[in-house]
């Protein structure tokens, strides 16, 4: 006989085996909050996530505790939310700025219905504008093609004075892209698999792990140096590396499509469409208006339109169908814009009817929703609650802000150091190196890189091991005081970027080191900005819960107890389960 154990991990607690949660009916109210309820399903779904972030094992009162007081501060913020909102309306630019939202909504439902809804494309008009377009509709030639993107090392210039000097260290990040991608071209050439030298080597992450695939691309898409390159080349061909401000590139033109008449298939069926569409939304879009302004009745205020003076912004400027009113506020701000557009310093009385004709199209409009019934669709019922609602929560919110709190240099300083780690760097030593079992050997390479051979193709020739592992054994990329040991991360340090060092003596050999680039420990006034912003946010959240809490405590909240007891956190169990095996 054989035993096997099953682990079934994890299981929730089910009600019939650790609690009886699953007898509560889903809206049963287990609190009140100053009269709004809180039902089962609220607490449970907040429990859920509570227990999903947070350790194993806590303990389910604990949870089931959070939870409810989560959704009593909630509740408080709800409730407030909602006074807020209400007493909006007592706002004249709140609701002037409400009005226009709404309108914009009515609008659309209106066109949709009014327009949109009347347009009609049938497939026989779809063949005759193919037919009529077929000048207008080819396809551009187009390359599929791959690459292998080295990027310039970004040096840190920000504290480098001299101009001479930043050139120099912009002129050594280029070369060793460069170098980079030679040596990259080089295993290319050589056979080896393109995709995993992509996945390896190239810095354009977005598709590195597909082997570099830029798909079909029109001529102009890409940056000239790389267009020139893939549209004067033959398919299967390898080019590079080739500059471009990215970096260096290694190309593999994959295909080639040679411009070509479009054929009307799906794809092209939906743009004709899509575009006979707009073309007749705006057709009946016009006609509409042109109805809309035979029928129009119109009233200006005189004395606006006579005089300079300013008005209060909700003096009425202009009415339309004796309902829908273009205020002050609006025309002072429209008649700046009209000016520039004809192009004048001053503007007529008849000028500036000229522009309040143009501007009555959306009065128009407006007035034409509201007669047609839209302003009930429960579509501008929504932006109405939706408008009022975000206004509201944004106020609330500034409430919950400590609004005067401003860290001081003190504050930002003494986070810096209690969190130095943050802004340091554990490996910050760009490095590659050859190693030699002999100190003369050694001092005789290093001589020949300084005279001008390749440090690369020295590692590859000399470094111990086998071919694959010289290909790549040189680049030790970041490393810290711990990887290779302190005597060799202090002669890698004490190099500038781009130098050699003497050989140095470790437990593998002797080495010689060359200083890629080296990212330098942020320091405070870098990093101030980013403080003050942790150090805000951590306050508001302080002043927020104070907040929340003085609320609470002012509140009238009563639990249902006898449910409230019965309420039990899922758990993550392990169940064994022994079956017998003949």
């Amino acid at each position: 006989m054989k035993k096997i154990l099953f682990a079934l991990l994890p299981v929730l607690t089910v009600a019939c085996l650790f609690g009886s949660s699953n007898f509560i009916k889903p809206d049963a109210e287990i609190a009140l909050v100053d009269g709004r309820a809180i039902a089962y399903a609220e607490i449970d779904s907040v429990m859920e996530e509570i227990r999903r972030n947070s350790t194993y094992g806590v303990p389910s009162d604990s949870i089931r505790d959070a939870a409810l007081d989560s959704l009593v501060f909630r509740k408080l913020t709800d409730i407030r939310i909602d006074s807020v909102s209400n007493s909006l309306d007592t706002e004249w630019e709140f609701g002037q700025s409400r009005k226009g939202n709404i309108a914009e909504v009515a609008k659309k439902v209106l066109f949709n219905k009014q327009i949109s809804g009347r347009v009609n494309i049938d497939s026989a008009r779809i063949e005759e504008s193919y037919q009529n377009s077929k000048d207008e509709l080819v396809e551009q030639e187009s390359v599929k093609a791959s690459h292998i993107l080295i990027r310039r090392a970004n040096p840190d210039t920000a504290d480098v004075q001299s101009e001479t000097k930043k050139k120099k260290l912009l002129e050594h990040a280029d070369h060793e892209a460069k170098t980079a991608a030679e040596a990259v071209l080089k295993m290319v050439l050589e056979g080896r698999d393109w995709d995993s030298l992509a996945s390896a080597y190239s810095d354009d992450k977005s598709n590195a792990s597909k082997g570099g695939d830029l798909g079909y691309f029109f001529r102009g898409r890409m940056v000239p140096e790389f267009d020139s390159v893939v549209f004067s080349s033959e398919p299967g061909q390898i080019k590079g590396p080739i500059s471009t401000k990215f970096g260096y590139h290694i190309i593999r033109i994959d295909d080639y499509k040679p411009e070509r008449q479009r054929p009307l298939d799906e794809e092209l069926r939906k743009e004709l469409n899509a575009k006979l569409s707009r073309e007749d939304e705006k057709k009946f879009a016009q006609a509409f208006i042109d109805s809309l302004k035979e029928a129009g009745q119109y009233g200006y205020n005189e004395e606006v339109l006579a005089g300079d003076d300013k008005f209060p912004g909700d003096t009425w400027v202009m009415s339309v169908n004796s309902i829908d009113t273009l205020y002050f506020k609006v025309y002072i701000e429209s008649l700046p814009k009209y000016m520039r557009w004809k192009q004048i310093d001053t503007v007529t009385v008849e000028g500036k009817r000229d522009m309040l004709t143009f501007l009555s199209n959306g009065l128009l409009l407006i007035s034409a929703a509201r007669s047609l019934g839209y302003y009930d669709d429960p579509e501008v019922a929504t932006a109405y609650n939706d408008f009022n609602y975000r206004e509201a929560k944004k106020r609330m919110d500034r409430l919950l802000k400590d609004s005067e709190y401003e860290p001081s240099n003190e504050e930002i300083e003494e986070y810096f150091y209690a969190n130095i780690k943050d802004y340091t760097f554990e490996r910050p030593l760009r490095v590659h190196h050859i190693i030699f079992e002999d100190l003369a050997f050694a001092s005789v390479i290093r001589d020949s890189i300084l005279a001008g051979a390749d440090f690369i193709e020295m590692a590859k020739r000399y470094y111990p091991g086998e071919p694959e592992i010289r290909e790549v054994a040189y680049n030790l990329d970041y490393i810290g005081p711990e990887d290779m040991g302190h005597d060799f991360f202090a002669a890698a340090n004490a190099l500038d970027i781009g130098k050699l060092s003497e050989p140095v003596k470790t437990q593998w050999g002797y080495h010689i080191i060359k200083l890629m680039s080296k990212k330098e420990d942020k320091t405070v006034k870098q990093v101030r900005p980013g403080i003050k912003h942790k150090l805000k946010n951590a306050r508001n959240e302080k002043y927020k819960l104070s907040v929340l809490q003085q609320w609470k405590a002012a509140a009238d909240i009563r639990v249902n107890e006898e449910l409230y007891s019965k309420i039990k956190v899922p758990e993550r169990k392990i169940i064994n389960v022994e079956q017998s095996e003949g």
